[in-house]
């Protein structure tokens, strides 16, 4: 649909996902629910299913069981550009741009400095950054 997604609401129900079928499930019978407008932090340890969990929002694996419902649409039914334009992760590897850390935590100028200040100061990087 052209309007899609209107809420950005992601529920993940039952879904399992192997990277191959002789290899076992990286996602168990997961759930999730994500309301619209919600930004999520997911954290553990190596090999918990962060990655597998994103490789499954994104369709780089399909699903073995369950389903991925973006407001109202099962992604399995949505063409993989437009589940990319749609989804932004930040990954633990991320590539930071060569340019003001200021410009990779607001490349479209959307904030104010305060704004970006007050981001610095909640995850404890503000001392350590100059915007």
């Amino acid at each position: 649909p052209e309007a899609w997604p209107e809420r950005g609401e992601i529920e993940m129900t039952n879904a399992n996902m192997r990277y191959r079928p002789e290899l076992p499930m990286v996602l168990k019978d997961s759930s999730i629910d994500i309301h619209g407008g919600e930004k999520l932090v997911i954290v553990g340890r190596t090999g918990a299913g962060k990655s597998s969990l994103a490789t499954a929002i994104y369709r780089l694996a399909e699903l073995s069981w369950g389903q991925i419902i973006i407001d109202g649409l099962n992604i399995k039914h949505v063409p993989l550009p437009m589940l990319c334009s749609i989804i932004s992760i930040v990954s633990q590897d991320t590539a930071l741009f060569q340019v003001m850390i200021q410009s990779n935590m607001d490349p479209f100028g959307e904030y104010t400095d305060v704004e970006l200040w007050n981001v610095l100061h909640q995850v404890c990087i503000k001392d350590n950054s100059i915007v």
